[in-house]
């Protein structure tokens, strides 16, 4: 999943592809865009940042 975390002036910048779609989630109620699989540092600073982005499935 390409799930980039940058510094941008003052500003976290998290990008990925929004028609993205990994699968389903465990519990399979949703379908997985993006995710940083767990917390993740953003480079040169001491923030920690866990992102899923996800869709709900029709049923």
């Amino acid at each position: 999943m390409p799930v980039t975390i940058t510094i941008e002036g003052d500003d976290v910048v998290i990008r990925f592809p929004l028609n993205g779609d990994e699968g389903l989630s465990a519990s399979k109620k949703t379908r997985i865009v993006a995710s940083t699989r767990g917390n993740q540092p953003v480079p040169g600073t001491d923030v920690i940042v866990g992102l899923n982005a996800y869709r709900t499935v029709k049923r």
